[in-house]
């Protein structure tokens, strides 16, 4: 509807790809997943018993191992792109 008349076109319209940004993060290593998952998880469980905050640790560890696995075997392919998997 917002592309000039005709056929096979793909183009849009600058009108339309005016509300649309394209915004593109490096993947993150190891080490800084840990460390900021770590942050906001022991952030989170401070507020709780000592022996759940104690905890923080091993679950951001297997968090991430889950998140290393999710990654490694269940890749996007063209049929499904839609696999793509981040950490929000």
């Amino acid at each position: 509807a917002m592309c000039p008349p005709g056929a096979g076109k793909n183009d849009i319209t600058d009108r339309l790809s005016r509300h649309f940004n394209l915004l593109f993060v490096t993947p993150f290593d190891d080490e800084s997943l840990n460390r900021i998952f770590s942050t906001v998880v022991g952030k989170f469980l401070s507020i709780m018993s000592k022996d759940v905050a104690a905890s923080s640790l091993s679950v951001v560890a297997g968090t991430l191992d889950i998140y290393a696995l999710v990654l490694k075997d269940m890749l996007p392919t063209p049929a499904k792109c839609h696999y793509t998997f981040n950490m929000r």
